[in-house]
């Protein structure tokens, strides 16, 4: 069988600096870093001068230069503007910095919000804490004068001959992080997100939302979320300890009517019913309904739903300590608190389309009920907030409020190799609506940061996504394995690739036959004496007494199954195998369909197992499909089984990721016979694993897809009415209504339409087509410079076109609500695409084959052709 053994690649230890050390002092630390950047900078143009390169190769090592001479003087501005906050009169972006720093000391350290089976560290990573000192000049560019956002905002589409706007240039570019996985992404992210947050906050944006983290799929945000958590809940105290002002620091998590309810107040809906109802359900609806089920302040997983009628609050209530958790899962309960940090589903951004309240994301709520939060349409007859019949207090009771910048600073896309295709064009138009709303409502767009382990032609993927000018970071270095941020280790491995293509069984049975292989080698060693076996095996540097939780790192084992069928199988063989071996074990089956709360319990689980809890009782077999590839990161997950190759190359790198975070991993890839794509990976092992990033496909996206304004046009001017033009005092006043008004009504866009229409006569910058138009031509972004001109044209008149089409049907139906009105109607989701037409052959024996060469496999052939002499 062909073995390749994946070396290390690291950050490199010397230069991480500290939480506490920032903290307390950043310029010092922050000053080291910058002059061993200058040193790498210098070494490198002294090899430049040396080296004798092919023209193609001295053409790339050059704009690698180019490229990390821009991180250096990225990082060297952020830490001017540190320098300039911390040496002036005003509490800002030095302080804000600090801040943070401090809040991730006090999420690693014990007594603090280190809870058991969470990573700890102390200081960060080297190309981490250079990613949140670049990113700096982006949060500073939210103060800059408003002469000069509205000067950017206007030419922020114009060509590269524009004047230059300093730091506001910094939220024309996508950053794209790109890092191994298990390197510590996320980590980066977050750092750059708590900084914003203090910085909000000490800049006089009170409340609202500072970053909005999405997720292409519910399943990848689970663990992600109470990461999040941790960090919202450690900003909170580190506030609270310095007297800071604002509302309190909070999570929202925006996600479908799947996971958690719209509205609490709604009893006609079959799924979640109303705040009442819930407060009538029983303890065992309350604990499996939770999105998070961990403590951030304890760490017990004993957190249940706590609903409130009369608050009409959806509470999460741990049953240890009785803190209630910082977290809103509903939709109003965002729109009403504004959280801090909302995590997102990538389809949820569907929502503004139909939902007036949305535009409290971007544009600031209107005014705020003493009783139940923020507020700017009154619902129902009785002219309500949003907690509707449950409140008492009339509309004339309500405050006027005032958000400073709204809109979030920072929007930040997760797993972005995941949006391609269709999701990926219907995801890049709704993309740039949101920018284009953002800049509505607070003058500037938020600022873009996306970060992938997997990545091929990012370039195009940005542009086409976003209509942003693409960057990625780090940058590598001219010597191969080695940049100034991470190196490779030639002597550690990382992880072991071990080959097979099976010919007597399938991937499946091949599968389970090396897994309890393993399993029976793991219990014969563990009953003879430790010294014995550290001699038979080499071990010079685990101690025998040590031996034992060596071995128990390798216990538990991962499957990952391209079929759902091979995920049953494998369960099924594992819960009799588990019963029958001693000692025995326990096995569970994830996939899309399990619920948040269970598949957090599952994460939580094998993080706190040690080998004090009886064998018979330990999860040691985790069956599942691509949830394993990116929605579980588990430490001790070190075997790992892969099912017949994924899809994409990318699936698999991030599949085989999930082994190896700790210690050496081991990858059995299991390759079907019969598919020539597996016959070829086994016969180019090597190769293919030692090439795999290289390999890794380009994501198919077309921003300029003929079919997407077709899909996306309903919903784009559903949401410029609804959330643009609802709070657009001047167009309101053309139309002799006032700001705000609630357009998610037909009969009153139809009234708006029709007056629009009547002064067009005299002003013909009034007609609802001409501006809609406008407005949909930014908000699908044809004005970039960074696409295609002529596709750009072309696409602007697809634009026009049914935008026309759809004015004429909002006025010609007779429906109550807009978004029933508009031709196609807006999507709810994403995914919303035209049902598929069967393809296949007709007649069984044409059938079976054509099945098979789809991966179908067939047991039993004798009664496969018995079916088939019946039909014929």
């Amino acid at each position: 069988m062909p073995v390749f053994r994946q070396l290390v690649y690291e950050s490199k230890p010397e230069l991480e600096p500290a939480f506490r050390d920032l903290a307390d002092d950043p310029l010092p630390v922050l000053e080291r870093i910058q002059r061993r950047m200058r040193e790498y900078l210098r070494a490198w143009n002294e090899y430049l001068a040396d080296a004798a390169l092919d023209e193609l190769s001295q053409a790339a090592c050059e704009a690698d230069r180019a490229a990390f001479a821009d991180e250096l003087r990225r990082f060297s501005r952020g830490i001017d503007l540190l320098r300039r906050d911390l040496e002036g009169p005003r509490l800002g972006l030095g302080v804000a910095f600090m801040r943070a720093n401090e809040a991730f000391a006090l999420m690693n350290t014990e007594g603090g919000l280190d809870s058991p089976g969470h990573p700890t560290a102390s200081s960060w990573r080297l190309f981490q804490i250079v990613y949140v000192v670049a990113n700096l000049a982006a949060l500073a560019a939210r103060e800059a004068p408003a002469e000069q956002q509205l000067a950017w905002a206007e030419s922020r589409h114009a060509d590269d001959n524009r004047a230059t706007y300093d730091d506001m240039d910094e939220l024309a570019i996508a950053d794209v992080l790109w890092f191994p996985t298990g390197g510590g992404k996320s980590a980066a992210l977050y750092g750059i997100v708590a900084v914003g947050m203090f910085f909000d906050r000490l800049r006089g944006k009170h409340s609202g939302v500072t970053a909005m983290i999405r997720f292409p799929l519910r399943m990848l945000s689970v663990q992600q979320l109470e990461r999040v958590l941790r960090l919202v809940a450690a900003c909170e105290q580190v506030r609270t300890n310095h007297g800071d002002p604002g509302s309190e620091f909070r999570l929202g998590y925006w996600v479908g009517r799947g996971n958690t309810p719209n509205k609490l107040t709604d009893p006609n809906d079959e799924r979640w019913h109303d705040i009442q109802w819930m407060a009538e359900q029983g303890e065992q609806w309350r604990r499996t309904k939770v999105v998070i089920p961990a403590c951030p302040f304890c760490g017990e997983s004993q957190v249940v739903l706590d609903p409130d009628p009369d608050r009409v609050v959806l509470a999460h209530r741990c049953g240890n300590c009785h803190r209630v958790l910082p977290v809103d899962v509903s939709d109003d309960e965002i729109y009403r608190r504004l959280p801090a940090v909302v995590v997102a589903t990538v389809d949820k951004i569907a929502s503004l389309s139909f939902t007036a309240h949305a535009s409290h994301l971007t544009h600031g709520p209107a005014f705020r009920c003493p009783d139940h939060g923020y507020v700017t349409y009154p619902q129902g007859a009785s002219g309500r907030c949003l907690a509707r019949d449950h409140c008492g207090l009339p509309s004339d009771s309500w405050e006027p409020v005032f958000i400073q910048d709204p809109a979030p600073a920072l929007v930040i896309q997760d797993e972005l190799h995941l949006l391609g295709e269709e999701l990926g064009t219907f995801a890049a138009h709704y993309e740039t609506l949101w920018q284009h709303l953002c800049v509505a409502g607070s003058g500037l767009p938020s600022k873009v940061l996306a970060a992938t382990a997997t990545i091929s032609d990012y370039e195009n993927q940005v542009i086409q996504l976003y209509a942003l000018q693409p960057r990625r970071f780090p940058t590598d270095g001219w010597r191969d394995g080695d940049s100034f941020y991470a190196g490779r280790h030639d002597h550690l491995v990382r992880r072991i690739f071990v080959g097979a293509l099976p010919t007597q069984m399938d991937v499946v049975d091949f599968s389970l036959t090396a897994g309890d292989a393993v399993r029976e080698e793991l219990a014969s060693l563990s009953r003879h004496e430790p010294a014995d076996v550290c001699r038979m095996l080499g071990l010079t540097v685990t101690t025998p007494n040590e031996l034992p939780e060596l071995l128990f790192r390798y216990e538990l084992q991962g499957y990952y199954c391209n079929r759902k069928t091979h995920a049953d199988r494998v369960n099924a063989h594992a819960e009799t195998a588990g019963t029958r071996s001693d000692p025995g074990f326990r096995s569970v089956r994830l996939n899309g369909q399990t619920p948040l709360a269970e598949i957090s319990e599952v994460i939580r689980r094998v993080e706190r197992e040690t080998l004090e809890i009886p064998a018979e009782e330990r999860l040691a077999v985790i069956a599942g499909t691509s949830l394993i590839s990116h929605g579980v990161d588990l430490a001790r997950l070190n075997l790992l089984f892969i099912l017949g190759m994924p899809s994409t190359i990318a699936y698999y790198v991030q599949a085989t990721s999930r082994a190896g975070r700790s210690d050496v991993g081991i990858v059995f890839t299991g390759l079907a016979r019969h598919f020539v794509r597996d016959r070829s990976v086994f016969h180019f092992f090597d190769t293919q694993h030692r090439y795999v990033n290289v390999l890794v496909e380009p994501v198919a996206l077309n921003r300029f897809s003929n079919h997407g304004p077709r899909k996306t046009a309903s919903g784009v001017v559903a949401a410029l009415l609804t959330q643009q033009w609802g709070r657009d005092a001047t167009v309101l006043s053309l139309g002799n209504m006032t700001a705000p008004s609630d357009l998610t009504r037909a009969n009153t866009v139809r009234r708006l339409i029709e007056r629009l229409r009547a002064v067009a006569g005299t002003d013909p910058t009034a007609d609802p087509v001409t501006l809609l138009r406008a407005q949909a031509r930014s908000s699908y972004g044809v004005d970039a410079s960074v696409l295609d001109r002529n596709m750009s044209v072309r696409f602007a008149e697809t634009v026009d076109q049914q935008i026309a089409g759809l004015v004429a049907s909002i006025e010609a139906a007779h429906e109550t609500l807009l978004s029933r009105s508009l031709r196609p109607r807006p999507p709810t989701s994403l995914r919303d695409v035209d049902a598929s037409a069967d393809f296949g052959a007709a007649g069984y024996p044409a059938r079976r084959r054509f099945e098979f060469l789809g991966g179908r496999e067939y047991d039993n052939d004798e009664e496969d052709f018995a079916i088939a002499n019946e039909e014929q």
